[in-house]
């Protein structure tokens, strides 16, 4: 398997541990996002109607947007996702239980 562009090419040794790698940098990020996701909103300071404005413009650049840095974040842990769904079903493929497959990608 070669990972849509990823350069990453498995072979029956060793397609359990990338794919297991892959899912846990995906569940490492998705941890941090969903912990840093609202501590990146800015608040207004103290009423001063410039600083809502700018607030509200830093919240969506950093987090609300489609586009924001939150959302490209949980973009790049759906990409993580799917090289792991891909080296499971190359290690079914390669003849890999649903049991082994488990036990490498989430102990």
């Amino acid at each position: 398997m070669n990972a849509g562009g990823s350069g990453v090419t498995v072979q029956k040794e060793n397609v359990l541990a990338i794919g297991a790698a892959f899912h846990a940098e995906a569940e490492r990020i998705d941890g941090l996002v969903s912990a840093f996701a609202e501590q990146v909103m800015t608040r207004p300071a103290m009423g001063d109607p410039a600083s809502a404005d700018y607030a509200a413009a830093l919240g969506r650049l950093l987090a609300t947007n489609p586009d924001s840095y939150v959302a490209r974040a949980r973009a790049y842990v759906t990409e993580l996702r799917g090289v792991a769904t891909q080296c499971e079903e190359s290690a079914r493929a390669y003849g890999f239980t649903d049991e082994e497959i488990r036990t490498a990608f989430r102990g």
